[in-house]
């Protein structure tokens, strides 16, 4: 966790961390798979509730899926990219990080289909903070 950041809730799908010096939330999802599909609601939920305070249009989103299982089965897009699309138009500015080329090109697919102006995904920490600092 960065320095400044402040953890604020970990499940067993998410970690997540606020740090309010540099305005960026950090979501970090775990290596645990959904189960269900209403998992990822309930995931989602528990993550907007805990944000609630979160002025989201002044804070950056650094959305780190490096641990995330791999999944694209049609029933688990939908349901995501509902929930994908709301958190992204939140907040001011998104970075996903991702480990692999095949994430890399998955999730830049989501991003165009998704029509998704402020949000960028990346392979590197460095670059993906410095796209959140710097636009």
């Amino acid at each position: 966790m960065p320095i400044g950041a402040i953890s604020v809730e970990k499940t067993v799908y998410w970690h997540i961390s606020i740090d309010r010096d540099r305005s960026v939330v950090r979501l970090t999802r775990t290596s645990a798979p959904y189960r269900k599909l209403t998992d990822v609601t309930a995931a989602h939920a528990l993550i907007d509730h805990t944000l609630t305070d979160v002025d989201r249009k002044r804070h950056g989103l650094f959305l780190d899926l490096r641990e995330a299982p791999s999944r694209n089965d049609p029933e688990f897009e939908v349901q995501l990219e509902r929930l994908r699309k709301a958190q992204t138009a939140t907040f001011k500015r998104t970075a996903l990080l991702v480990k692999t080329a095949s994430g890399l090109l998955h999730v830049k697919r989501l991003i165009q289909q998704d029509r998704t102006l402020n949000a960028a995904v990346f392979m590197s920490e460095a670059q993906a903070a410095r796209y959140l600092e710097w636009g």
